[in-house]
C-alpha cells in the first residue's frame, strides 16, 4: 500500500508530460491506422521516459529526501515512476490498438 502512495505522489512531477506523450502517441496511433505503428511508439516511449527520469534526477532530486528517509532509494522512486507511465501507456494505446 504504502508502495502504491509513494508512487502516485512521486508519479506527480512527471504525469502531466508523460501522459500528453502518451496522448500524442495515441493520436498519432490512431491516425496512421496500423498497429505496427505501435514499434515506433514504444521506443518514442522508451526515449521520453529516460528523458523524464533524467530530468527528475537533475532537478528535482532535492525533493526526495523524505522519502528517503522513509527507506526509498532514489533508484526504486524513479523506477515506479517508469512503470507508472508504462501502465497508464498499456491501458491508452492498448485500448487504442484494439479499436484499430
Amino acid at each position: 500500500m504504502r508502495f502504491i502512495r509513494v508512487s502516485l505522489c512521486c508519479f506527480r512531477l512527471i504525469a502531466i508530460p508523460a501522459v500528453l506523450i502518451t496522448i500524442a502517441c495515441a493520436a498519432f496511433l490512431w491516425m496512421s491506422g496500423s498497429a505496427l505503428f505501435l514499434v515506433s511508439l514504444f521506443w518514442t516511449k522508451v526515449i521520453t521516459n529516460v528523458l523524464l527520469a533524467g530530468f527528475v534526477y537533475v532537478f528535482r532530486s532535492s525533493r526526495f529526501c523524505f522519502f528517503h528517509n522513509l527507506g526509498f532509494s532514489l533508484k526504486y522512486i524513479l523506477l515506479s515512476m517508469i512503470l507508472m507511465d508504462w501502465f497508464v501507456a498499456l491501458i491508452v494505446l492498448g485500448s487504442v490498438a484494439l479499436v484499430l
